[in-house]
Parts: C-alpha cells; structure tokens; sequence
C-alpha cells in the first residue's frame, strides 16, 4: 500500500512539473531534447551528445586510392596529387561510396607494383571486375595482411597489381 502510494505521488509530482512547463514559456532545466518533460528521453540526448563529441558529427568523407606507394605504409590521405601518368593518389568521392571506379593508369615505374585501396563498408563492397563491371577479376585479389585505416575510422582493403606502364584499373560495387 505505502509503495503504491509512493507511487502514485512520484507520479503526479513528474506530472505536475510537466503541465507547469506547458503553460510557460521558461525551459524546463533538464529538458535537454527540449520535449517539454525531464524524463529518461533526455539522459538518453546526454549519452548521445557525449557520443557525437559534444554533439558536433561530421559526415564521414570516403575516398580511394590507385599508385605506385603502398597504402599501408601511409600515415595520411593526401589528395593533393591524383596524377595517373605519374605514380597516382587519392581521390575524394565525398560522402558515398561510389558504385564504381573505372581509372587509367599509365606511366609511373614499369618495374614497379600498383596499389589499389577501396574503402570497406557495411553494405557496400567494392571488387575489382573486368570491363563488364560484373565479371569478377581473379587475377587482383586482395592482399589479406594489408588494410589502411584513415584518421577518419574507414578501413580500405588494397588489393595489389603487377608491375606495368599502363593499366585499366576497374572496382564495381557487387
């Protein structure tokens, strides 16, 4: 009996203080949702700003990368030089994983290897093809010791070309 009253009286103070923030127009301290009720609503608004760094997300930018410089031993993307003639970079594709990537590749050092690094995503995985943009390339595979992981939490999977002057570079979203 005395817990349900107890109860009873929680209940029509909490209401109480709800009407009172109806009828004026002073914030309720502790509405932080701005819902008009102090209720578990707003801790969970808390736990989320303290999440997102006191509220501020940035859209996550993905990016992609072809060159002659191994991705995993960067320690920054530097898209400042994207030159395809001379040994490649990379590439911003803003906000989205693009559904595919066709890139010409030529000059750089013919004795050396390309790098591929596309980015890893839930839901979206880009895989080298043939110009079909459907047909699997076999011949690329991904390297399974090797993933670069940007400042910005992506994770790319590079995937390795042999040595040449000139190369068609073709990943499709499958």
């Amino acid at each position: 009996m005395k817990t349900r009253f107890f109860f009873l009286l929680l209940a029509a103070v909490l209401l109480g203080s709800v009407s009172v923030k109806a009828q004026s127009e002073t914030p309720l301290k502790g509405d932080v949702n701005g819902d008009g009720k102090v209720d578990v609503a707003d801790i969970v608004a808390v736990i989320e700003i303290m999440k997102n760094n006191g509220g501020t997300t940035e859209e996550t930018t993905y990016y992609w990368y072809f060159g002659q410089t191994d991705p995993s031993t960067m320690s920054s993307i530097d898209t400042s030089s994207t030159d395809y003639n001379a040994g490649g970079g990379w590439t911003s594709t803003g906000t989205s994983v693009p559904e595919q990537i066709n890139q010409l590749v030529k000059g750089g050092d013919a004795s050396k290897n390309w790098y591929a690094a596309v980015p890893i995503t839930t839901g979206t995985t880009l895989k080298p093809t043939w110009s079909d943009m459907t047909t699997i390339d076999t011949g690329v595979q991904p390297t399974t010791t090797k993933t670069y992981t940007n400042g910005g939490g992506v994770t790319y999977q590079i995937y390795i070309y042999n040595n040449s002057a000139r190369k068609t570079i073709i990943f499709a979203k499958l």
